[in-house]
């Protein structure tokens, strides 16, 4: 049954039997099984379930090899089908991850607080509408066998890159300290962030929402400081006469930012996009006075399509 893809499966008179399946990059979607199907024996690894009414409970998770072999990498671990609330009350999930492999796991809808990942590998996790700890995580962070990052250090896992690609989206993270910690890739979708420090922080390749973020944390960042955002996504901030001049720029993302008045002045634009900045796109004096203009290295640059036809205009 490996990559099966089970779509409307209404199953509620009886259980379903899934004993050693192998379920691997399998969907269930808008599917209802019955609450004691069984899963004993199943490899579960990169199975989702999208749309779902009712994820794995944690006596169905136990029962699996994934489970019993502590590796739910890319596994799919939910609390119950919940809406997004401001409260956060999600279901218990209290599960013992120690030294479990979870890379790129999604833990979703549900209140993993009581849950143990001492050791666990959570590198690239998806925190979706979740509560947890910081503290949890930073009781992961012990260096694992084999683990090597981009300069070869073993042990950079204790000296700040454990939030490096995981996703905190539509989570409570008020008051946590991600201080001199590298983001490098993280995301933070529509989390709250009230309290949260990022003083000393790496953000390229981040995700940022300014709704949550705020101009003066970004401000605290190591990556503003040293003028580089390199390959960082910028959703909703409001930059109005924020200076950008000589920073590297480099595939950066502005979705629907405001740039009013924003100095790009030597500014290294190389393959940004700015497209979806339509209500309050930068001018064509902005992108002018770039490097890349300056320099006539405008190619794989993504602009509002009235600012790029002004430039276009301009240059014939």
């Amino acid at each position: 049954l490996r990559g099966t893809a089970f779509f409307q499966v209404v199953n509620q008179r009886k259980p379903a039997s899934f004993r050693g399946a192998d379920l691997r990059n399998a969907v269930f979607s808008e599917s209802d099984l019955h609450a004691a199907s069984d899963f004993t024996g199943a490899l579960i690894n990169g199975a989702m379930w999208a749309l779902s009414s009712r994820f794995l409970t944690v006596e169905q998770l136990r029962a699996t090899k994934s489970y019993q072999l502590q590796d739910l990498s890319e596994c799919c671990i939910g609390g119950g089908e919940v809406r997004l609330t401001g409260q956060h009350a999600y279901p218990k999930v209290a599960l013992n991850l120690r030294g479990f492999n979870l890379r790129g796991a999604v833990l979703t809808k549900g209140d993993f607080t009581e849950s143990d990942f001492t050791g666990a590998d959570l590198r690239e996790v998806k925190f979706h509408a979740a509560a947890i700890n910081q503290e949890q995580l930073l009781r992961q962070g012990q260096p694992r066998f084999g683990y090597r990052t981009r300069e070869g250090d073993p042990f950079d896992w204790l000296r700040g890159s454990l939030y490096e690609g995981v996703a905190f989206n539509y989570m409570d993270l008020s008051g946590w300290d991600f201080s001199k910690h590298s983001l490098r890739g993280t995301q933070f979708y529509s989390a709250r962030l009230e309290g949260a420090k990022f003083d000393g922080c790496d953000i390229r390749d981040a995700w940022l929402d300014g709704r949550m973020m705020g101009i003066e944390r970004l401000r605290a960042t190591k990556s503003c400081r040293e003028a580089t955002f390199s390959g960082t996504t910028f959703n909703a901030w409001d930059f109005r006469g924020f200076d950008f001049s000589r920073f590297n720029l480099t595939e950066c993302t502005f979705d629907f930012c405001i740039l009013t008045g924003a100095d790009f002045t030597d500014a290294v634009i190389s393959r940004a996009d700015f497209h979806l900045c339509r209500q309050t796109p930068p001018t064509a004096d902005q992108i002018k006075s770039t490097w890349n203009c300056k320099h006539g290295r405008m190619e794989g640059i993504r602009l509002p399509l009235e600012i790029a036809q002004a430039l276009r205009s301009e240059k014939e």
